[in-house]
């Protein structure tokens, strides 16, 4: 049974395959880890949601992106963004079976499995990841804080470390 929930937002398309992938990688690794992972196709990686697409982009040295795609899709949830749907008119009948269209004031969608009800990393163990660049070492309910790391920003997290209460 999983005690987490990641979600992950993709926000690369094919232009930028190595982002997809880690995208795409971190969250099959997750699944067979035990995490429930609620993927969200946004921006280009929208196009992702229709048959066939995701297996356009290749990436060297990386399992094939469509076979990561399909492992996510089989264990987890895989959401298309409203507007990023509506934008690229792509409707519900294009899609792949298994993805859903919905908005952002949709909460992610839960595991019947999954005990988190929460909304953030310090609340129920759910971190966000956006576009494979950043990550978040997921924590389980109770635990005392979550650490965060961005390539962005590196300095970032260690100075919100050093602002956090003992």
């Amino acid at each position: 049974m999983p005690a987490r929930t990641l979600v992950i937002k993709v926000t690369a398309g094919k232009e930028e395959p190595e982002r997809c992938g880690q995208a795409l990688n971190v969250a099959a690794t997750a699944l067979a880890s035990g995490v429930a992972v609620s993927l969200w196709l946004t921006g280009e990686s929208a196009w992702f949601a229709l048959p066939g697409r995701v297996d356009e982009v290749k990436l060297d040295h990386s399992p094939p992106l469509g076979d990561l795609f399909s492992s996510v899709l089989a264990g987890g949830t895989v959401t298309l963004c409203t507007q990023c749907a509506a934008r690229r008119n792509i409707t519900q009948d294009d899609l792949i079976d298994g993805v859903r269209i919905s908005g952002a004031a949709t909460p992610p969608k839960r595991s019947s499995t999954s005990p988190s009800a929460g909304g953030s990393a310090g609340t129920g163990g759910r971190a966000f990841l956006s576009g494979g660049l950043r990550w978040a070492r997921l924590r389980q309910p109770g635990a005392a804080r979550a650490a965060s790391w961005s390539s962005a920003r590196p300095g970032r997290a260690a100075a919100a470390a050093a602002r956090r209460p003992r």
